[in-house]
């Protein structure tokens, strides 16, 4: 019993974990934000997780969306 229970915790772990994904996983809403206000960058990666995406541009801006799509923190890292 104490084997499954620990196999399951290290399950649930795996599965909470940020994963990377395409940037074609981005709600619309998120897609929109970016080509507005960030015309001529790149999507570097794209990390989800069960609630929110985090997105980092070629101009070094992370982007943190809610999982619906709308933008909640932008962070800069290149003086941008």
């Amino acid at each position: 019993m104490k084997k499954l229970f620990l196999v399951f915790v290290a399950f649930l772990g795996v599965a909470l974990a940020d994963m990377i994904v395409p940037a074609t996983s981005l709600p619309k809403v998120a897609q929109d934000f970016i080509a507005q206000n960030f015309k001529g960058t790149t999507i570097m990666y794209v990390e989800m997780d069960h609630n929110s995406y985090d997105v980092m541009l070629s101009n070094g801006v992370e982007i943190d969306f809610h999982i619906t799509g709308e933008w909640k923190d932008i962070k800069s890292y290149m003086g941008v």
